[in-house]
């Protein structure tokens, strides 16, 4: 299309042959200012003129020449799509139409063509031609023909693709990487079409799958810390590259092993390269705690410190403590190694750990890749001290407050063991455990060496006890030793109990006997210092009442209080009471802090009395040989009810005692008589003599009106005679004695007569007096008959004479019988007496045994206290005295021991060391407290063991590094002094009695018979005794 334009608003004339206006439609059109020659032709070429009429009619005219020019055109072509490396093309560019000339150029890819490609260009009139002799894969391309002329340029392009097949340009490698660091397996190709990257990993290893091959893509190495990228295409000149990559954040183990990438677009054959990765672990330790533990290991335990290396082999570890090294010799260390296909496992063994071995260990693995190091702290923990310096802080009677040292510790618990250290046994006579609660301290500043002053109530004590404290601190590992015993006494407290067993009897009208037993001992609540009876007069209408009231002062009623001293009194007389009376009474125990509670009432009434005075006017007379009658008058100013009369007698005169009499007879016609006593020489006429008052016997008169009384007795007898009166409570005083006589009765017969014939004309006749003597003899009468001749009798009279005065005799008897009266009041007094000291002292014989059983049980406790307190004490004897001998010296001693038995000792380990004081031995024993008695116990089993393997060379000063001559050194557990003596009598009994063995074990002794059979446990001498 050709359009021209003309200004002016005229109209445009065609100059043509003729002159002809140009139409204003069709191909060729003037319309207006404008010329349109659409589509132009070559006919079109000529020269037009454009005219312009003015209003006014004026015209104006130009003239333009127009040409039409033919452009080129070109003629599609292309290149074949089969087109290969090495082969040979040519392509035509030819033109269809345009004006000539014409001129031909190519371009590839928008430039001109390299001459390095070797193509030939032949160009032919309205053709050019391009010739590859031998492509290749930068012969692809965009092929541009472009042709020009006057008119215009053509260009037309066709697109060669030269099918390369894949080559590298990035080829994979091998690739070794340490464990943990990132690597990128990455393989690029280029080819014609772009190729495909693929990444293929081999399963397994064994022969069978050596051709399995996993193909990889996206995510696929996701779960094996691979991130995959398969890079797109990328064109050069040679081709279009392809990219495919495999990147490991962190290398693993499973990620070792061969891959293969492969590059593939169709053309030639495949492209393939096969890698190894090898994952080489440097050495470094398993486990989520990185390269730092803690360990904690209870002191006195075995332990293991763990350390688990991994890395390739040869993989080896070393040990370090504290930046040293392990001194392996040694028997508390072992090491042991375990190898595996992971690595190494090296464990530390520690076989009983002490304080020392706390701090740092560092475990150092290395191989040719690498060196790690594990550090690991290991914490000895252990059962904490002993509270130290334990003192009395305040007491009362039920609590106490104790103080004690020691370092703060915010996982320590305190307890306390009281023991009650009573000397009878009581309900709650136990050992109490008591968990402490601290006190807030005004000052808790630890001091130099770590240690702050803790307090702590104790509560739920008995008031004036004895009792041994011992603190023990305690954490999760376990119980500290027992502090050293504290020793303390609460305060006393009134006593909570009252007396028991109160018995209140009358004795006489104004006097109670009050018996009682002490309190239970556990509510003494201190030392009993007697006891307070209270007692008060009841009026006759006032009842009986369990509790106690005061006395009512205006009833004129009388009250008061008597005090029995000492816990052990067990009786009081309450004297100077009414005759009669009812009283209450009640009880009181007390002590230094005062007065208990009063126990119940008890009540009871003093005798209403007996006859104060004798009955008077006794007289008596004899009614017959063998009855007296006795009166009386009542006696005088009686208040008593008298239930009658008791007549008192009692024969002091019981006969006059004759001896035998004899009589010599000559003859028939003389007679001589005589009369002899055997054994005496006296008058025969003395036929009396006095024996004596006898029984007493008495006559009960019932009746208050009775006046008289008649006595049964016997004939010619004198009789002591008394008369008392009787009252429902007992008989009073009698009477001043009395001597009455019986009258004389017939004489009974003649007691063993005998006759003797002396010479051929006498006889001596013997015969003792009646048997019963009932009358004052005053004559024998003898009978005699001659057998052989009648009228032989006769009889002859012995006169016995009495040659005393009765009336004397009345008089010394009545004396005499007063004397006795008396005589027999101060024995009753002085036997009243006498009862009394006999039950003082079976009251301090009861106390006294009181008092030694409490002896004997406060000697066991402190016994027992004294074995708990040497429990982890060793006695070491016959070691010399050194020059400066101190407590650091036998310490140090101690440490030799400990270094010969092969059982380290440490300072910690020792409590206290010393030598016993001697004015009169040097070398006394040693006695070292330890700190448990575990080490106690090691030491002495050591000890034994030494002496047993090294019986040529038992344990000796030598060992010990004493100087001058060896002398043997024994060990073996400090005993008390009562444990010693029982020891020592042990083995002495066990050599007298064939026992085969006698040893000590924690304080306690014991004995064995024969081996196999149970061990004897010895705790007296007493045990001792019932074996023999």
């Amino acid at each position: 299309m050709c359009v021209a334009r003309c200004g002016g608003g005229g109209r445009a004339m065609r100059a043509a042959q003729g002159g002809a206006a140009l139409a204003a439609a069709g191909r060729a059109a003037a319309r207006d200012d404008a010329l349109r020659l659409q589509p132009a032709r070559p006919s079109d070429a000529a020269r037009y003129t454009c005219g312009v009429t003015a209003p006014g009619g004026a015209t104006a005219a130009g003239d333009i020449d127009i040409q039409v020019r033919n452009p080129p055109k070109i003629s599609p072509f292309m290149f074949s799509s089969e087109l290969t490396e090495g082969s040979a093309v040519q392509v035509l560019c030819g033109v269809s139409s345009g004006d000539k000339p014409m001129y031909f150029s190519w371009l590839k890819d928008g430039h001109p063509i390299p001459t390095d490609l070797q193509i030939e260009e032949k160009s032919l009139n309205e053709f050019s031609l391009l010739m590859f002799s031998d492509l290749t894969a930068r012969h692809s391309g965009d092929y541009t023909c472009s042709v020009s002329n006057h008119a215009s340029t053509a260009n037309y392009t066709a697109t060669l693709s030269v099918k390369v097949a894949p080559s590298w340009i990035t080829e994979p490698l091998d690739v070794a990487v340490l464990l943990g660091a990132p690597f990128i397996l990455e393989c690029a190709a280029k080819g014609y079409p772009t190729p495909v990257m693929t990444w293929f990993r081999r399963l397994g290893s064994d022969l069978e799958a050596m051709d399995h091959w996993e193909a990889t893509g996206a995510g696929w190495g996701e779960n094996a810390g691979f991130s995959y990228v398969s890079g797109g295409a990328e064109h050069q000149v040679a081709g279009s590259v392809a990219r495919a990559r495999l990147a490991a954040r962190a290398a693993v183990r499973s990620q070792q092993g061969a891959y293969r990438c492969t590059a593939d677009n169709g053309v030639g054959a495949l492209l393939l390269k096969h890698v190894n990765v090898t994952v080489h672990e440097p050495a470094h330790f398993a486990g989520a705690h990185g390269s730092l533990r803690n360990v904690s290991a209870v002191r006195g335990a075995a332990t293991a410190l763990v350390c688990d290396a991994r890395g390739d082999a040869p993989l080896a570890v070393r040990w370090t403590h504290r930046a040293r090294a392990l001194d392996l010799d040694s028997f508390r260390w072992t090491i042991s190694e375990t190898r595996s296909g992971e690595g190494l496992r090296s464990v530390l063994n520690i076989r009983a750990v002490e304080r020392e071995d706390a701090g740092e260990y560092r475990c150092q693995a290395h191989n040719r890749f690498g060196k790690s190091e594990l550090i690991i702290f290991l914490y000895v923990e252990e059962p904490p001290e002993a509270p130290r310096s334990v003192l009395l802080g305040g007491t009362s009677s039920r609590w106490i407050r104790v103080r004690w040292r020691a370092r703060p510790e915010a996982t320590v618990q305190y307890s306390a063991l009281c023991t009650s250290l009573n000397t009878l046994p009581t309900p709650d006579d136990t050992t109490l455990a008591i968990n402490l609660t601290l006190e807030t301290g005004d000052d808790d500043t630890p001091d130099s060496q770590g240690y702050r002053s803790l307090s702590s109530k104790l509560e739920g004590l008995r008031p004036a006890a004895a009792y041994s404290l011992r603190l023990i601190a305690s954490n999760h590992v376990g119980q500290s030793p027992h502090s050293e015993p504290l020793l303390f006494t609460t305060l006393e407290e009134a006593p909570n109990g009252t007396p028991q067993n109160i018995h209140v009897k009358p004795v006489n009208t104004e006097e109670l006997h009050v018996s009682w037993s002490a309190p239970a001992q556990h509510t003494w609540n201190g030392e009993l210092l007697g006891y307070v009876v209270s007692w008060r007069e009841l009026s006759r209408m006032e009842e009986d009442s369990a509790e106690w009231e005061g006395a009512d002062e205006g009833a004129g009623l009388r009250a008061g209080s008597a005090v029995s001293v000492g816990w052990s009194s067990s009786e009081i007389a309450l004297v100077g009471l009414r005759e009669f009376a009812r009283y209450a009474l009640t009880m009181r125990a007390y002590n230094a802090a005062g007065a208990g509670p009063h126990s119940p009432v008890v009540y009871a009434t003093t005798a209403d009395g007996v006859p104060e005075t004798a009955p008077s006017d006794v007289t008596c007379v004899s009614e017959g040989a063998r009855s007296l009658r006795v009166r009386w008058a009542p006696p005088r100013a009686a208040h008593n009810v008298l239930s009658g009369y008791d007549v008192l007698y009692a024969p002091i005169h019981n006969a006059p005692i004759c001896q035998p009499h004899s009589l010599l007879v000559h003859n028939p016609e003389r007679i001589e008589r005589r009369s002899e006593r055997s054994a005496i020489g006296t008058d025969a006429s003395v036929c009396a003599a006095w024996r004596g008052a006898g029984a007493e016997q008495a006559l009960r008169v019932a009746g208050a009106a009775a006046r008289e009384a008649a006595l049964a007795l016997r004939a010619a007898a004198v009789y002591s005679l008394r008369v008392r009166a009787r009252a429902p409570r007992g008989p009073g005083p009698a009477s001043p004695p009395l001597h009455c006589a019986t009258t004389d009765d017939v004489p009974g017969a003649v007691e063993t007569l005998r006759a003797v014939a002396t010479s051929h004309d006498t006889v001596r006749v013997a015969w003792l007096p009646p048997a019963e003597h009932t009358a004052h003899l005053t004559h024998y009468t003898l009978h005699i008959r001659e057998l052989a001749r009648a009228g032989g009798e006769w009889s002859q009279r012995v006169e016995v004479q009495q040659d005393y005065k009765f009336q004397t005799f009345s008089d010394t008897l009545k004396k005499i019988g007063e004397q006795n009266y008396a005589i027999q009041q101060s024995i009753e007094f002085l036997s009243a007496k006498y009862d009394n000291v006999l039950k003082k002292m079976e009251s301090l014989h009861k106390e006294n045994e009181g008092c030694k059983s409490r002896i004997t049980l406060l000697e066991n406790k402190i016994e027992l206290m004294e074995r708990s307190a040497l429990a982890s004490t060793i006695e070491i004897r016959n070691v010399p005295k050194m020059r400066f001998e101190n407590k650091q010296a036998l310490c140090e001693l101690l440490k030799h021991v400990g270094l010969a038995l092969n059982q380290p000792i440490e300072d910690n380990d020792i409590c206290d060391i010393y030598r016993i004081k001697s004015k009169f031995k040097e070398d006394t024993p040693i006695i070292a407290r330890l700190n448990t008695t575990s080490i106690k116990e090691s030491i002495i089993r050591s000890v034994k063991s030494f002496n047993k393997q090294n019986r040529d060379m038992k344990l000796s000063s030598k060992h010990l590094q004493i100087d001058g001559p060896p002398r043997p050194i024994f060990v073996c557990e400090a005993l008390t002094a009562k444990a010693r003596r029982l020891f020592h009598l042990a083995k002495e009994f066990a050599k007298t009695n064939n026992y085969n063995r006698c040893w000590i074990s924690y304080g306690k002794i014991f004995l064995r018979k024969i081996d196999g059979l149970p061990s004897i446990k010895i705790d007296s001498e007493e045990d001792l005794n019932r074996l023999k």
